[in-house]
């Protein structure tokens, strides 16, 4: 392309509107190998220097039952803080809607509300002949039917059978309740999707699926069939023994507890490439350095028994290490009988050995009766329209004023923001940006980067230095200073642009600027450019879902991380001696507009922003396009809602403006 034909494509080239012309082999790279690692490395060297200080922690509270029991509750505490702030008991407005009879129990299929308006389906197995009996609460796993999948039909039969009241319920995104009626068939992938819409507002998956389990625990124990006096079990297998591991911590009424193929240590997963899918990882956990053990001590002295299988993909090496580091606890409490494993040599699932060994330990603790149990092979399994609580098999079609998960964080939006307006225009601007450095977990200061020179290349009247900038992670960079405009030898400090592209730096963009005469640093924040990580080799994630994951784990979002090293960046930039300090611009591209809009409110030095193909406005992007959430998850900060929203930013820079 002529110099002619490149300056009437300027205007775009600027603002990145153009493709990207294609560099002839690695020309313009500054990295000497590969990076796209290096940003997974870098968040999980961070979970991981977190959970040696828990060691640490753990090891010093083992002692003496004193420190164990000063953890416990610490720990408790901390948990609470992660699921947020709890919502008031609504009534349950229970209905039975239908039923199905057995020679060992009957069924019947019920819904109630765990919101008002957010309705749960559940299955109750009831003993054939006269109660009470005890209650245990079941929780589905990753199975598209919810409680109709024939592993939890056969568990939650056979407990019926050893006279048990078992209430399984459907969670978000499974069975008779889809909060999404479009979008991807996998639950996995839906309970992603509502992670990721909820977590603006301050909510995640893990908070409604607790509450959820929280008000399925209610409505069983209101139910006459089931001993009051006794405390309720509860078991369930993947994301369901996740959910028990969940509640079980949260909630005293849980006794006997059997989470199944779950447990493990959130570090073990990280390092394995998984991330959860938002109902199994809530965002600080590691902050408050909360792993798999804690769970398990958080419920003592209540007892616990975890089921695992010899050939899961959640390594059962750390599900040892898991149950021998909470029996240290077990023991110093004097509860050692209270904690117990069964393993057996097959792969991930409620199968039958499992089922047996949950039942027999429900057996033990509420029964007194620690014979083992053997499972009929003539349990019935009923199709799944059998079992629907609701006229048409969905929540969302067969009630009109069902308020899915989609439609809750959008209320709750709408309360954020009429709270917050009056605040963040009352509040200084000093305020607004303390406000900022909160939300995004940035420290005080400014990062000063190291620099590294990687070669020079003069390019038709342009100078181009290759960089490495450094305040924390190496960012590829490069520096285009012309030398000649037009034929004229440019000369004196001259006006500046940052440009920061969610895709990739680029020379010919870079050059496209700088031919009017200004100095261009062209950098790739990040996970962005030579850095990107596709994320391909991770279990069970695509893009930069496990990266924000893992982020959100350690309490520092991926957006908060890359206006870090923006800042760096503009600190390089306004620190040379060719650059005229008072005219710097910005540009963000794609997923690096939410960064750039950031740094123009923080920075005053940043004279002119402009931003291209990017989201300007959380509650517009995450809470009315939910099924766009793993596309733009990477510009997600938990809670971040209540203080301001990206659009509020460009009046700081407006009040800045007028002081």
């Amino acid at each position: 392309m002529t110099r002619a034909a490149l300056r009437q494509l300027l205007p775009a080239l600027a603002l990145g509107l153009a493709p990207t012309l294609a560099a002839a082999g690695d020309e313009w790279a500054v990295l000497d190998s590969p990076g796209n690692r290096l940003l997974e490395q870098s968040l999980l060297e961070q979970v991981r220097a977190q959970y040696r200080d828990r060691t640490t922690d753990v090891n010093a509270s083992a002692l003496s039952p004193g420190a164990a029991r000063e953890y416990r509750e610490r720990k408790r505490k901390n948990y609470r803080k992660i699921l947020g702030e709890r919502p008031e008991k609504s009534p349950l407005n229970a209905k039975t809607t239908g039923g199905i009879q057995t020679k060992r129990y009957r069924i019947e299929n019920v819904v109630y509300e765990s919101r008002p308006g957010h309705r749960v389906t559940a299955n109750l197995y009831i003993p054939s002949g006269k109660g009470p009996w005890p209650g245990v609460l079941v929780a589905c796993g990753h199975a598209r039917e919810g409680k109709a999948y024939e592993p939890y039909q056969k568990v939650s039969a056979l407990l019926a059978a050893n006279g048990f009241v078992a209430l399984i319920y459907d969670p978000i995104g499974q069975g008779e309740r889809l909060q999404l009626l479009d979008g991807p068939d996998h639950s996995g992938w839906r309970h992603k999707l509502l992670n990721v819409n909820s977590l603006p507002v301050g909510r995640n998956a893990v908070t409604y699926m607790t509450w959820d389990s929280e008000r399925s625990l209610d409505y069983l124990l209101s139910r006459q069939e089931v001993d009051q006096a006794k405390p309720i079990g509860m078991t369930g297998n993947s994301g369901g023994g996740a959910q028990t591991m969940y509640l079980m911590a949260l909630d005293d009424r849980i006794g006997p507890a059997a989470p199944s193929c779950h447990i493990t240590t959130l570090e073990r997963n990280f390092d394995l490439g998984g991330a959860g899918d938002g109902c199994q990882s809530a965002p600080l956990t590691g902050r408050f350095e909360i792993e798999h053990p804690d769970f398990l001590i958080m419920h003592m002295p209540r007892p616990t028994i975890v089921l695992s299988a010899e050939r899961d993909y959640k390594d059962i090496h750390y599900t040892r290490e898991t149950v021998a580091e909470a029996a240290k606890f077990a023991k110093v409490l004097g509860v050692s009988d209270s904690l117990d494993m069964f393993a057996y040599d097959d792969e991930h699932a409620f199968s039958r050995p499992r089922r047996e060994a949950a039942v027999r330990w429900m057996r033990h603790w509420l029964y007194d009766d620690p014979r083992t149990v053997a499972e009929p092979d003539d349990l019935p399994v009923h199709p799944e329209t059998a079992l629907h609580a609701t006229p048409t098999g969905q929540v969302l079609t067969s009630f009109s004023d069902e308020r899915s998960v989609v439609n809750l964080n959008r209320e709750v939006a709408r309360r954020l923001a009429k709270r917050r307006k009056q605040r963040w225009g009352a509040a200084s601007v000093a305020e607004r940006r303390e406000t900022i450095r909160s939300v995004l977990a940035i420290g005080p200061g400014v990062p000063k980067p190291a620099v590294t020179e990687k070669g020079r290349v003069e390019r038709e009247g342009l100078s181009v230095t290759k960089l490495i900038l450094d305040a924390g992670f190496p960012l590829p960079a490069l520096l285009v200073e012309p030398r000649r405009v037009e034929g004229r030898r440019v000369e004196g400090r001259l006006p500046a642009v940052l440009q920061i592209d969610g895709r990739s730096k680029s020379f010919e963009r870079a050059q496209a600027v700088a031919d009017m005469g200004k100095i261009v640093l062209a950098v790739d924040l990040r996970g962005f450019g030579e850095t990107f990580d596709p994320g391909g080799t991770r279990h069970y994630t695509t893009g930069e879902h496990g990266l924000a994951m893992w982020s959100f784990h350690i309490g520092k979002p991926l957006l908060g991380l890359r206006v870090w090293d923006a800042m760096a960046a503009l600190e390089y930039r306004a620190g040379l001696s060719t650059v005229d300090t008072f005219g710097l611009e910005v540009q963000g591209v794609g997923p690096a507009g939410p960064v750039a809009m950031h740094l123009a409110a923080l920075d005053d030095r940043v004279a002119e922003l402009r931003v291209l193909d990017s989201i300007k406005s959380w509650e517009h992007e995450f809470l009315n396009r939910p099924l766009d959430g793993n596309e733009i998850i990477g510009s997600a900060v938990p809670g971040a809602l209540a203080h301001y929203d990206l659009d509020e930013l460009q009046t700081l820079k407006e009040v800045a403006a007028r002081q």
